[in-house]
């Protein structure tokens, strides 16, 4: 199975995705080909006693930036690519005590942003096939370091960076964004308010992390909101149950119960046989077994 067809296999059984081919019959994009890397529809409502629609985005409006890396070829033959504007539309914005539940906007991606999109475990898990396309081990044996890591990470990240340049698309490096457009506005802020609300794991880059101020002089930052702000909104959820109703969950309970009872009696195998072995003592051993 080609990774494209692994991934699109995968992303098919999250929540949201069956959601929309359940609730909405959509079944992938309009030419009938999935990929890793489709863009799901818009779903939208405009009154609450209106039904949701679902709307394409169009990809002359959005089109993905492939990733390339100047010195290693070998990262275009990944086939990955990413979309080229942070777009948010499920938060609500607060100002003067209302609520406003449509306002959509976008920025600009960091570099760091697509990079952990490509490469945490519960994202796109793309470590190991980059690894093994620069031609490293990623098999670690036991004692070693994964230092291929951080080998991955660095090629990747300037991959990303160098195919949004080229692309004429706008983006920022994570030592800037961080220094220019971040710690100076915060040593402002306090200088002149006296305070300045932060979440850490938010502003702080997740690569080359320490060699900023703002590591050491974050590490006390507090969170808190001030108004007018951007609230997370009501979960798809939450606004699938209000417009359509629970969702049967019988056959997944029965499918949880089948599991559950199969694990059971593995375990119960275990023990068994664990309780037939003849009990053995070990009056002395060491890590290698050659100790003297």
């Amino acid at each position: 199975m080609k990774l494209a067809e692994h991934l699109s296999l995968a992303f098919s059984k999250l929540r949201f995705t069956q959601m929309l081919a359940e609730r909405f019959n959509w079944n992938g994009p309009s030419d009938g080909e999935l990929g890793a890397h489709d863009y799901l529809p818009l779903i939208i409502q405009s009154h609450p006693k209106v039904d949701p629609e679902l709307f394409a985005v169009p990809l002359e409006c959005a089109s993905p930036v492939h990733i390339h890396h100047p010195q290693h070829p070998e990262i275009s033959e990944l086939g990955m690519k990413w979309y080229p504007i942070p777009a948010v539309c499920a938060l609500d914005l607060s100002v003067g005590g209302i609520l406003y539940t449509n306002v959509p906007f976008n920025g600009w991606y960091a570099n760091t942003e697509i990079l952990r999109d490509l490469t945490d475990k519960s994202r796109y898990n793309m470590l190991v096939p980059v690894a093994r396309a620069l031609g490293l081990d990623p098999d670690t044996k036991p004692g070693d370091e994964p230092l291929w890591i951080d080998e991955v990470m660095a090629v990747l990240n300037k991959a990303i960076y160098h195919s949004f340049k080229m692309a004429k698309i706008a983006i920022t490096g994570h030592h800037s964004m961080i220094i220019s457009m971040f710690w100076d506005w915060c040593k402002d802020e306090l200088r002149h308010r006296k305070y300045c609300p932060v979440n850490w794991k938010w502003v702080i880059p997740p690569m080359s992390s320490s060699t900023n101020d703002a590591y050491l002089g974050l590490n006390k930052a507090q969170e808190y909101t001030l108004k007018p702000a951007y609230l997370y909104g009501q979960g798809f959820i939450n606004l699938e149950i209000r417009h359509f109703g629970e969702r049967d969950s019988s056959a997944a309970f029965k499918r949880f119960f089948y599991k559950a009872r199969i694990v059971t009696n593995i375990k119960k195998w275990i023990k068994r046989h664990r309780l037939a072995r003849h009990p053995v003592v070990i009056i002395y051993a060491s890590v290698t077994g050659n100790s003297a």
